[in-house]
């Protein structure tokens, strides 16, 4: 039985990994201080630690929180549609309505994956789930169309497509740049699509 402090306790966690993605994604991980996080979820400092001993325990949860994040964002697209066609394009629909916090501050998952990777591998291979997700499903997509063995690594060449143009779009503060490379990435979902490499 849910009690009402379990639920109390359940939306602290909530307020603290909501806040800690969103100035992980702004600031960076190691930018950000537990001080920062408590600010951020109006929380008491001094409460903090009955939730999470560490900010590695807190980054787990956060990859968690932004995996499912990613699986509802999933189910929306599954539900629109059951042409694995038209699924695929949902991702230039992402890149659009993402388009300026990420000319403003780069991919959430890729910024912090590179970040993590240059001191703290273990906890990259944590936020690299965040990545998994979306191969797995672009790549379920495309066994669909008809690529067999081919789906995984060309699944992988559509995020990493897709990295790339806003990795470029963040450095550059570049919108046009970012509207261009969406329409060609549109174009490049409709060529796999139809087959047409």
């Amino acid at each position: 039985m849910t009690t009402a402090s379990s639920k109390k306790s359940d939306t602290n966690r909530q307020k603290i990994i909501a806040a800690a993605f969103d100035l992980f994604y702004h600031q960076g991980f190691n930018q950000t201080s537990f001080s920062d996080i408590a600010e951020a979820a109006d929380f008491p400092r001094g409460n903090f630690y009955y939730y999470f001993k560490s900010k590695d325990e807190l980054l787990k949860e956060v990859v968690q929180y932004q995996v499912e994040r990613i699986k509802q964002m999933i189910e929306v697209w599954d539900r629109a549609s059951s042409d694995p066609a038209e699924r695929l394009l949902f991702l230039a629909k992402m890149m659009e309505e993402s388009r300026d916090d990420v000319v403003r501050y780069g991919c959430p998952l890729g910024t912090l994956t590179a970040e993590l990777g240059k001191t703290q591998l273990g906890l990259q291979q944590e936020a690299v789930h965040m990545f998994d997700v979306l191969i797995d499903w672009v790549s379920a997509r495309l066994n669909e169309l008809g690529y067999a063995d081919q789906s995984r690594i060309l699944a992988m060449h559509v995020i990493a497509r897709i990295q790339g143009v806003t990795t470029m779009a963040s450095a550059y503060s570049d919108s046009a740049f970012m509207d261009y490379e969406i329409d060609n990435i549109r174009a490049e979902l409709t060529r796999l699509a139809n087959r047409d490499q």
